[in-house]
């Protein structure tokens, strides 16, 4: 278990050294306005390395917003070819900074209603992903000694196939699952302290692989949805809220509506399931 584990390493840190003192000057801001150019689906990729960062629907564009910083080496890049587009943010390295100095690195992005395969590649950052409404194919995130909160108030109005996430570190708060309409959940992280809480219009039936250690995870359910938990692994502690049919490592509860599967490994962590 831990071999696994440690493979998660390295997608949720930067593998870097220190590069020296980061050099600071005024405030740049950066306008985003990308259109979707015809092409459908789009692939979108967005990297950011340490700062604040926030991204919800209501734009006018593919994606359009502002960037601001005062680090001039970390002025984003913006690649387009056919239906790929890519925002990164320049020296993507672990740097020390001169005492006293204010960093700001503040990314406000928003998406539009193209259907999009969406990558985020966020590194030690603050910030909330409201994800609602968007129609999101495929959706791939990476993060990093990170504190997010990750939101699908409202449906998805197209199926995803896959939803991959990856962390180290991080506080992270992802509700609503199901309106995200994904078939695939797949959930890795090595530390931290995690919630899922799966509430929404789930439109077929859902599978969640849960690879855990050296964290806390919290798993919410409706009381009212059909939800197998599969548990594997050695857990720190384990604790069942609400009403739970227990068969040795199998976890159940009656519910209607499409079935919600989760199968969970776990090494040194602790795991609280709650229905309700």
């Amino acid at each position: 278990m831990l071999a696994g584990l440690a493979s998660i390493l390295p997608a949720c840190a930067s593998g870097s050294t220190l590069t020296g003192v980061v050099d600071t000057g005024p405030v740049e801001t950066i306008r985003i306005e990308e259109p979707a150019g015809g092409l459908s689906p789009v692939e979108l990729s967005v990297a950011m390395e340490v700062g604040t960062f926030n991204l919800d629907g209501g734009g006018s564009w593919l994606v359009d917003g502002t960037i601001q910083t005062n680090v001039p080496a970390w002025t984003p890049a913006i690649t387009r070819t056919a239906n790929l587009l890519v925002i990164e943010q320049g020296q993507r390295k672990v740097f020390r900074r001169h005492p006293g100095n204010e960093i700001v690195n503040d990314w406000q992005l928003k998406l539009g209603q193209t259907p999009l395969d969406l990558n985020l590649n966020l590194r030690a950052y603050t910030g909330i992903l409201d994800l609602s409404g968007l129609p999101l194919r495929n959706l791939d995130i990476t993060d990093g000694a990170s504190s997010s909160e990750i939101r699908f108030d409202s449906p998805n109005p197209v199926a995803m196939t896959r939803f991959d996430f990856r962390s180290g570190a991080s506080t992270a708060v992802l509700r609503g699952l199901a309106n995200a309409n994904f078939t695939e959940m797949n959930f890795r992280n090595v530390g931290g302290d995690y919630t899922l809480e799966f509430s929404g219009e789930r439109q077929r039936e859902t599978t969640v692989n849960i690879i855990s250690g050296l964290g806390a995870l919290k798993i919410e359910v409706p009381a009212d949805t059909a939800v197998t938990t599969v548990l594997d692994g050695n857990f720190q502690k384990l604790e069942l809220q609400g009403e739970w049919q227990s068969e040795e490592n199998v976890h159940s509860t009656a519910g209607t509506g499409h079935a919600l599967t989760i199968k969970v490994e776990m090494d040194l962590g602790t795991l609280l399931l709650v229905s309700q």
